[in-house]
């Protein structure tokens, strides 16, 4: 456990401080290292032994920051529980994977029908656990609490109709528009999986069938903002670090992939033969750490994967 402060301290006859002297065997014997960082001004030997120890970390860990004692306590638990799950077995990772993809696929609402076009973003976290047991369930507000993180994202507009049910996999969410136009689904799963569905329709006679660019960014967006705080409600030993990720689109084979606003009164749908009734893109999921939740280099990697599908599909315009 390496805790780095405001000074970088006297260099010993190897020309290292005591302290990156330390650090420098751990590295050399593989020992892990786990640090953190105080949220202080450091000295520009500091700063740069703080450079060096990050950049060691080819593997993608990252030293959270405490402001001092107060903190320090809770940020070595938290960092201890990342260290621990940045080591989960191979098999969790493709657990994780194929939980995302299940989701995505077999929903059970594929072909279902709809009178617009929207996505849906899954999230399967890297654990060992299940985070949601009886008792959480039955806290006064949770459910309550979740529903409105859905709506706070940006998701389902306060003109929809929302309900909850509880089921054997979690909590299950359908909003619903104005004359049965638009229904979207949601599942906070009891094993933490987040599903997510966003609309993405254009505009004019044929908007329904076209899929928007701007609208699919935005809806990843909003589906990584509701995953961040229906975690931060249920996630409550810090246990999720790493998670499986991907896009699907229902009822793809009838949808037409759009850079721009669409507002046309024509529409070339192409051929409907040879695409799939859902698109997965990436398929397999991508994987990430928790960090990047939301990060704009990961929004626009997920809406990439979507848009290249249709692209080889010859379902783009």
């Amino acid at each position: 456990m390496l805790l780095l402060g405001a000074e970088y301290g006297e260099r010993t006859e190897r020309g290292v401080s005591a302290t990156e002297d330390e650090f420098n065997e751990a590295v050399t014997r593989s020992i892990p290292v786990v640090a953190l960082v105080q949220n202080v001004e450091r000295s520009p030997e500091q700063d740069a032994f703080v450079a060096r120890v990050r950049g060691t970390w080819s593997d993608g860990r990252f030293a959270p920051e405490f402001t001092d004692a107060a903190d320090v306590g809770f940020a070595v638990v938290s960092a201890l529980n990342a260290w621990r799950h940045r080591g989960a077995s191979s098999e969790h990772q493709t657990v994780a994977l194929e939980r995302a993809r299940t989701l995505a696929v077999g929903s059970g609402r594929a072909g279902q029908s709809h009178s617009g076009s929207k996505v849906r973003i899954v999230f399967a976290p890297v654990a060992d656990r299940v985070l949601i047991d009886a008792v959480m369930l039955g806290e006064a507000g949770l459910v309550d609490d979740l529903g409105m993180s859905i709506r706070m994202s940006g998701l389902v507009g306060h003109d929809m109709a929302m309900t909850h049910r509880l089921t054997a996999d979690g909590v299950e969410f359908e909003a619903v528009s104005a004359r049965d136009f638009e229904r979207l689904h949601f599942l906070v799963a009891k094993d933490g999986a987040i599903l997510a569905e966003g609309a993405v329709s254009g505009t004019g006679v044929f908007g329904s069938s076209v899929i928007e660019a701007p609208r699919v960014r935005r809806v990843i967006e909003q589906g990584c903002a509701f995953t961040h705080d229906a975690w931060g409600r249920i996630d409550r030993r810090d246990d999720v670090r790493e998670l499986a990720v991907t896009v699907a689109v229902p009822d793809a084979s009838m949808k037409v992939y759009s850079d721009s606003e669409f507002t046309g009164s024509s529409l070339s749908m192409g051929s409907v033969f040879g695409s799939p009734p859902v698109v997965v893109a990436p398929d397999p999921p991508l994987t990430a750490r928790r960090e990047e939740l939301g990060t704009p280099e990961l929004v626009e990697r997920l809406a990439a994967e979507v848009r290249q599908a249709f692209v080889l599909a010859g379902r783009s315009r």
